[in-house]
């Protein structure tokens, strides 16, 4: 199954108020960050990487989805528990640039 702004609301319903021209802007972005290296859990993978890059973001934090200190998101850290459950690495994460900080 593709996940698609639709299927992605589903599942994290606290972000329908980000509209949506900017859920699926976010989700073409983190498409690009999520490899097929997490095999049947790609999705919930790709979900997880689209909800931290919101929460992350200026919209996210004025919406206080983050800590004070607004390092890492809950969601962040369930993709990083994911990828390291899976023994993904950040260079098989599918961008140099978007790993999450796995190793």
């Amino acid at each position: 199954m593709a996940v698609t702004v639709a299927s992605f609301l589903v599942r994290f319903p606290e972000f329908r108020k980000a509209g949506d021209p900017m859920l699926t802007a976010v989700l073409a972005e983190v498409e690009l960050q999520v490899s097929d290296s997490f095999g049947d859990q790609r999705d919930m993978a790709l979900m997880l990487r689209f909800a931290d890059t919101l929460a992350l973001s200026p919209w996210g934090r004025d919406a206080k989805m983050v800590s004070p200190t607004g390092k890492i998101s809950t969601y962040g850290a369930r993709f990083d528990r994911m990828a390291e459950a899976n023994a993904v690495s950040s260079s098989r994460l599918g961008s140099s640039s978007g790993g999450s900080g796995c190793t």
